[in-house]
């Protein structure tokens, strides 16, 4: 189990990466949110890479407990039905001021942001999510052919995380303050539009895009 300095780390990491993505994050900033000191990083972590990997890791953690992607779903459920989980998921997420919201905003800062580790990020994200994603679209469509596959993968990605990438969408679709139901009405509208998308792609048209 973590030690509790480096837990404290982890968090505060997780909250300064959410703001200023890697780029723009301060270790100082960092080890000052976890009352600790630089040198505390250096032992736990080695590095700010490191640090940063740890805390998206705890992220997404902290996101897939409060919406889960799998939902409730079994083993078994359609994988039309896991694909729409796992966009309501993303998107609830992306919605999320708090904590559960952070690892979105962490990972659209990161890929968008010179000098990130963008290439570690992504391996963690295959492993974390991707996998995922892949296995239930080589059931949704009956083939694994690498041209449906991967586009079918940036459908679902940009659609379902659309909000934590461009979060000025929010502000478009929204009142001020939405009510419950306006969220829940564009989420779902949402996760028509990328069932949508997927439906549209066959392994006779994924060649000819």
């Amino acid at each position: 189990m973590p030690s509790e300095p480096k837990i404290k780390l982890i968090n505060s990491a997780i909250e300064v990466f959410a703001n200023n993505g890697y780029r723009g994050a301060r270790v100082s900033d960092i080890v000052a949110g976890a009352d600790a000191n630089i040198a505390a990083v250096n032992y736990h972590f080695g590095s700010k890479e490191n640090l940063y990997m740890q805390a998206i890791r705890k992220a997404h953690e902290i996101s897939e407990m409060t919406y889960p992607t799998r939902g409730n779903l079994p083993q078994n459920a359609p994988a039309r039905e896991k694909l729409s989980s796992y966009v309501r998921s993303c998107l609830k997420r992306s919605l999320d001021k708090g904590p559960a919201g952070q690892f979105g905003r962490i990972f659209a800062k990161t890929m968008y942001s010179p000098d990130s580790p963008v290439k570690r990020v992504l391996d963690e994200a295959h492993d974390l999510e991707l996998d995922y994603i892949q296995e239930m679209l080589i059931e949704f469509y009956g083939t694994d052919a690498p041209a449906v596959i991967q586009l079918a993968k940036i459908n679902v990605v940009c659609l379902s995380s659309v909000l934590s990438n461009y979060p000025i969408t929010s502000s478009k679709i929204f009142s001020s303050d939405p009510s419950p139901k306006e969220i829940d009405s564009m989420i779902e509208n949402q996760v028509n539009v990328t069932l949508a998308a997927l439906d549209s792609l066959t392994p006779e048209n994924a060649f000819t895009r």
